[in-house]
């Protein structure tokens, strides 16, 4: 029995797999290797909880660790063309703010200490797209509610574009659409651009008339 046990073992060693596993992702790798070196510390239900355990942990620290925020400076007759978010919003004028990464947990932190601070401007504008996100956390509605009340201070307003009806709906219950304004909420449409082209329209406006 101890015999057939041994040879059971070294079966379900795949090294193709493990190769695979330590070539394609660092995180992954670790897990690996954290989650066999527990086994032979451990016994082998716990060390599977422990694997389980490291995997979130970092996948948690990787994801905000990955969050990014760019600017899109809408071209006349072409695609808006990306470029670095501003430390500074510019004031009197418009400015759109994409994000790459989670905006879960950790990822909201990191989100926030990326957004360009609205200290010293006067009246900004911030389109936010939110396309392709169907639902957002608890964390993230703090981060914004935070970042408006910022921009609300200095005189501006914060415009969300791209809203997914899930989305749209967490804010209605948080109360979040009410504080923005259900105009400053747009939501997406099937043909690309068509929402943040509406808001950057709908924000000039705004600057122009209150600009007199």
């Amino acid at each position: 029995m101890a015999g057939l046990l041994i040879v059971v073992g070294i079966q379900s060693i795949k090294v193709d797999a493990i190769v695979t596993v330590y070539q394609t992702n660092k995180v992954a790798a670790t897990v690996m290797f954290m989650t066999t070196l527990t086994t032979l510390i451990i016994p082998l239900q716990f060390a599977v909880f422990v694997g389980v355990a490291f995997s979130i942990l970092l996948h948690v620290a990787r994801s905000s660790n990955r969050v990014r925020v760019v600017q899109f400076v809408p071209v006349e007759g072409g695609f808006p063309e990306e470029r670095a978010a501003p430390d500074r919003l510019e004031s009197n004028a418009i400015t759109i703010l994409h994000v790459y990464g989670s905006l879960f947990f950790a990822g909201a932190s990191t989100f926030e200490k990326l957004l360009p601070t609205p200290a010293g401007s006067r009246r900004p504008v911030v389109i936010l797209l939110m396309r392709g996100r169907d639902e957002i956390g608890s964390t993230f509605l703090g981060v914004l509610r935070r970042y408006a009340d910022n921009v609300k201070a200095a005189g501006g307003k914060v415009i969300l574009t791209g809203v997914d009806d899930q989305v749209r709906h967490q804010l209605a219950r948080t109360g979040m659409l009410a504080y923005l304004g259900e105009e400053n909420v747009l939501n997406a449409t099937p043909r690309l651009g068509e929402a943040m082209n509406q808001a950057v329209a709908e924000a000039r406006a705004w600057l122009e008339v209150d600009g007199k």
